[in-house]
C-alpha cells in the first residue's frame, strides 16, 4: 500500500504546484511527518528534495 501511495506522490511532486501537506493528504497520509518518514525510507531522499530535484 505504501508503494502505491509513494508512487502517486512522486507524480504529484513532479507537478511542483502543491504543498507537501496537500500531497501527503491526497495520497492517504494524515500528517506530513509520517509521509516524509515513509517517503525517505522508500526513496532514500526527502519529499522536499525530490520535489526540488
Amino acid at each position: 500500500m505504501n508503494r502505491i501511495r509513494i508512487d502517486q506522490a512522486k507524480l504529484l511532486l513532479n507537478e511542483q504546484t502543491r504543498s507537501l501537506a496537500d500531497i501527503a493528504q491526497e495520497v492517504g497520509y494524515s500528517d506530513v511527518t509520517t509521509f516524509g518518514r515513509i517517503f525517505k525510507k522508500m526513496e532514500g531522499i526527502t519529499p522536499g528534495k525530490y520535489k526540488n530535484a
